[in-house]
């Protein structure tokens, strides 16, 4: 029974860093994305 638990656990810990390391990622991109339009922008002007 205790294992369970404990495998469970595991699992969520598992699955919150993967959800928190994709969404850093996503993130960084969208940032890294936003800033070439902006210096494209910039460098259009």
């Amino acid at each position: 029974m205790r294992d369970k638990t404990t495998t469970r656990l595991t699992d969520f810990h598992d699955f919150k860093f993967i959800f928190f390391e994709n969404l850093f990622k996503s993130r960084q991109l969208y940032l890294q994305s936003q800033n070439t339009v902006l210096s494209n922008l910039w460098l259009a002007t």
